[in-house]
């Protein structure tokens, strides 16, 4: 695979084991000294724009800066990235299959509305789909 190909994987990798992978195989093709400001560069985008989403509760301020350390740090995270990628997929499904209840239920969705379902927590939305079983109006869903 070539470079940008595996930059647009890394963006968009399926969890810390692809992450791990796309890493040391950049590793594996840039091992030559031409490619020394590359893999910095990679290493600071590594730490300051996909470490932060992934590992919000990690100290990045002190976080490794080579592109083999990082591996190795994702390898020691690697149990929390995977539970928080699992929390927001399951966040956001319950709240798309709640919007679509609730757009069967009272009709098309105000922005509001669907702007409160993407904020919501899981335990919010748990309680919203309970409550639509009851709910006359759609003010009433939201009821906590």
């Amino acid at each position: 695979m070539r470079p940008p190909g595996l930059l647009f994987r890394l963006e968009h990798n399926r969890g810390i084991e692809e992450t791990r992978q796309l890493v040391q195989t950049i590793i594996a093709l840039t091992q030559d000294d031409i490619y020394t400001e590359l893999r910095l560069a990679l290493g600071e985008w590594l730490r300051y724009v996909l470490l932060p989403r992934a590992l919000p509760e990690v100290d990045l301020i002190h976080a490794p800066v080579t592109l083999t350390e990082i591996t190795d740090m994702m390898t020691e995270h690697s149990r929390s990235w995977t539970h928080q990628w699992r929390q927001e997929g399951r966040q956001e499904g319950e709240g798309a299959m709640l919007a679509r209840l609730l757009a069967h239920k009272y009709g098309p969705l105000s922005e509001e509305v669907t702007q409160r379902l993407r904020q919501a927590t899981i335990a919010q939305l748990e309680t919203w789909s309970l409550n639509i079983l009851d709910a006359d109006v759609l003010e009433d869903v939201f009821r906590e």
